[in-house]
């Protein structure tokens, strides 16, 4: 999936579960908000691998990817953007 990106050269991203999740990032933190059921932040562009690479233990001892790339939809729903 392609990289979205704002005017500032923010990365679009998004957390799986529709709640407020804190993230602590090396030199600096991020709050992911939930709004329109998309839990979302725009992440500077040093920080996305990072938060790409972070994973949890769930299910059995399952590890997956917790932060995802959003995409242009992800966003426009989230900033209340109408598509039709």
């Amino acid at each position: 999936m392609d990289r979205i990106t704002n005017k500032d050269g923010m990365v679009a991203m998004k957390f799986p579960q529709p709640v407020q999740k804190h993230v602590d990032v090396p030199g600096g933190f991020y709050v992911f908000f939930p709004r329109r059921n998309i839990s979302f932040a725009w992440i500077k562009p040093e920080h996305v691998d990072y938060l790409l690479s972070t994973q949890q233990t769930c299910c059995g001892g399952t590890r997956h990817q917790v932060f995802r790339l959003a995409s242009q939809s992800d966003a426009n729903i989230w900033e209340g953007i109408s598509e039709r």
